[in-house]
């Protein structure tokens, strides 16, 4: 069996167990029991408000559409997440929300997982201590089942990441693709971005790489043309979403 081989069997075996240990300790069973008072149902609520033809930013009528949804009221005036990030969740809250909790459960798991192995495999190959270590301290680290049991972003940025960084130097369009998903949380876009940006950027024996080049020009036209898309079909997230979320998130 060659180390690669092994090191897979390692990562999968330690993914089955850590998913067990979950399992056992009740992490997944509070996952099933917070649906509809958990972070996911304030994520769905926003593209759900859109599809019944509610306005998820008019802070007049944001609290009761909430609970005309039967989500977890709101402790900010509007809904929480920017325009494009409602506008990409649409076809998640098209699916009724125990639903589309369970499919936010796997989906983020997976992605998780995909980015972590992606990362191991190209930065410690074939090592399969590294790669049992890594799912283990993926889904049982504090924040990792934090992310699980209440339905938040953790693991999907993790896996975005993660192909980010490792896509960037071979396929860097893809890295682009990946790193444009960090736009779903503004405030980590505005730290992360710029430093990909740099990183890709670097110049090399007096010149700037063109896999840097292409990188940043696909993670900016992609950002750039979904928040433009958003703007035009949710015009009214203008100002109350900058002013009152997006200005203390930033702060």
């Amino acid at each position: 069996m060659t180390p690669a081989r092994r090191a897979d069997l390692a990562f999968f075996a330690s993914a089955a167990a850590a998913l067990l240990v979950l399992i056992l300790f009740g992490a997944l069973q509070r996952r099933l029991e917070m649906i509809g008072h958990d972070d996911l149902s304030r994520i769905w609520a926003g593209p759900r408000a859109v599809l019944i033809g509610a306005d998820p930013y008019d802070p007049a009528s944001w609290a009761a559409t909430t609970r005309a949804l039967g989500t977890l009221t709101p402790d900010t005036p509007v809904y929480i997440y920017p325009p494009w990030v409602t506008l990409v969740l649409v076809p998640l809250a098209a699916l009724p929300l125990n639903v589309a909790s369970m499919a936010w459960l796997v989906g983020s798991i997976a992605a998780g997982l995909a980015g972590l192995r992606l990362l191991l495999r190209a930065h410690l190959p074939g090592r399969p201590l590294a790669h049992a270590l890594g799912p283990a301290m993926l889904l049982l680290s504090w924040v990792g089942a934090l992310s699980l049991v209440i339905g938040q972003w953790g693991l999907v940025l993790v896996g975005a990441l993660s192909a980010a960084t490792v896509w960037l130097g071979a396929h860097p369009r893809r890295a682009g693709a990946a790193a444009a998903t960090l736009i779903v949380k503004p405030q980590l876009f505005i730290l992360a971005g710029p430093a990909l940006a740099i990183h890709a950027l670097w110049v090399v024996a007096g010149r700037v790489p063109r896999t840097g080049v292409r990188f940043v020009a696909t993670a900016l036209a992609l950002t750039t043309g979904l928040v433009a898309v958003a703007w035009i079909v949710i015009p009214s997230w203008w100002p109350t979403w900058l002013v009152r979320i997006g200005g203390v998130q930033l702060g």
